[in-house]
């Protein structure tokens, strides 16, 4: 095991590449409607479609991001990749700060904005998997819930900063200010704080347990792998994903929208709201990974959706009041289930896989459930308000994700002693035998 200085590195440059790749996609979410303003020719409901709408098909190079890096992270090391994900994601996000609008530059200003968002999501394809992989693999066993709990936290950390960041901006100058220049500050500050993460995940080294496991049987190819001995662990990675990514993105991004633009919630009041539930949402993720660690992965996912099923209509019911109250108890009844099912599905959805095949295996499914699902709830929560008429619809979608999510768990072995050089692929028998077999 390395010392604990190389260890907390190794956190640091996960953590700080987590942190831009959230913010970013957070800024985006927070700026959809100034964006909207700027980036195509009229102010309308369609205009606003048409924003998030580049914020879903942005996701949908998830998948592709995931199995580009994720294949050269099995191959040729986290690290590598880590560097390369960090500085695509902080360039684009730098892009956007800077890109010319509509008004100066006429159609090409949303196809750079699409381009820059594509370039986001295809890094993201990339960034989570490696950075959580990369720590899961240098924690100590019986700590790596606390350990990738950490890290997932500075990824909900830049939402956090960028709702404050955005709150300061709107205060200090002013509501004009801000929707004629001020919104790029959130973006060029993102890029500079990637160029920090790069120069810090430079001088990291690959761990232990992913030297020892290449040296130890490097796969031919790692799609070959997964397919042939990990479906089963796709398979509940994608299902599980499409439940986290539904309420993460709901959390992060679309009911900030939601509660100023259909409820009516004034701006300042809305990220007001918003940066104190993040700011507990932060909290409370480290407090459920020390859990997993405690009593298992599996328990913890399966509260958390069973109360997110019972909180999800209350909430948007709490949101469509417009008031301050409300929509600080929407975001905290959505919150704190939401916590748990990221604390649960991050370490289960990991410690499904081996080592050797982890990066490739997980970023392909994370990315096809979490990232192609999960960046369209604020387009399809949109489409589903303006053509059902109802306020609450947002509630019903994230009731059904929600469900398959719970389906998807029931069938999950709980994976908190597995050895990550094997993971459940080799176990045989059900889900108990998988189970037992991986206890210590």
């Amino acid at each position: 095991m390395q010392n604990r200085d190389t260890f907390r590195r190794r956190v640091a440059g996960s953590a700080i590449g987590s942190f831009v790749e959230f913010y970013s996609f957070l800024v985006y979410g927070l700026t959809a409607p100034v964006l909207a303003r700027h980036f195509f020719p009229e102010n309308s409901s369609i205009a606003l479609i048409a924003t998030f709408a580049i914020f879903a098909v942005s996701f949908g190079f998830g998948p592709l991001g995931g199995a580009f890096f994720g294949y050269l992270g099995d191959r040729i090391g986290r690290v590598r990749v880590l560097g390369a994900t960090v500085l695509l994601a902080g360039g684009a996000t730098l892009g956007i700060g800077v890109l010319p609008t509509y008004q100066s530059i006429g159609i090409a200003a949303p196809i750079v904005l699409l381009l820059c968002r594509v370039a986001q999501g295809f890094a993201a394809g990339g960034e989570p998997t490696g950075a959580y992989s990369y720590v899961l693999e240098s924690a100590p066993s019986d700590q790596r819930g606390r350990w990738v709990t950490f890290t997932v936290t500075f990824a909900w950390l830049g939402p956090t900063v960028g709702s404050i960041l955005i709150v300061c901006l709107r205060t200090i100058g002013g509501e004009q200010a801000y929707t004629d220049w001020l919104w790029r500050v959130p973006f060029i500050i993102g890029g500079i704080v990637a160029v920090i993460g790069l120069w810090i995940r430079l001088k990291l080294e690959d761990s232990d347990e992913f030297e020892q496991a290449t040296k130890q049987e490097m796969a031919p190819n790692p799609f070959s792998r997964v397919f042939r001995e990990n479906r089963r662990a796709f398979g509940l990675v994608l299902l599980l994903g499409i439940t986290n990514g539904a309420a993460a993105y709901t959390i992060n991004g679309y009911i900030a929208t939601y509660l100023s633009e259909l409820a009516g919630l004034s701006a300042t009041a809305t990220l007001v709201s918003s940066a104190v539930v993040l700011l507990l949402f932060v909290i409370m993720l480290p407090c459920f990974g020390i859990l997993t660690d405690r009593v298992g992965r599996r328990p913890v996912l399966l509260g958390g959706g069973a109360v997110l099923l019972l909180t999800a209509y209350p909430a948007f019911l709490l949101a469509s009041t417009g008031t301050l109250v409300g929509a600080f108890a929407a975001q905290l009844l959505l919150g704190v289930p939401i916590a748990a099912l990221q604390a649960g599905f991050y370490l289960a959805s990991l410690e499904l896989f081996p080592t050797a095949a982890r990066y490739t295996g997980h970023a392909v499914s994370f990315n096809l459930g979490n990232n192609v699902v999960g960046g369209a709830t604020p387009l399809v929560c949109t489409v589903l308000i303006t053509s059902l008429n109802l306020s609450t619809a947002p509630a019903l979608f994230l009731i059904a994700v929600v469900i398959v999510g719970l389906g998807a768990t029931s069938f999950l072995p709980e994976t908190r002693h597995v050895e990550l050089r094997d993971s459940i692929h080799r176990r045989s028998g059900g889900t108990r035998g998988q189970e037992a077999g991986t206890r210590a």
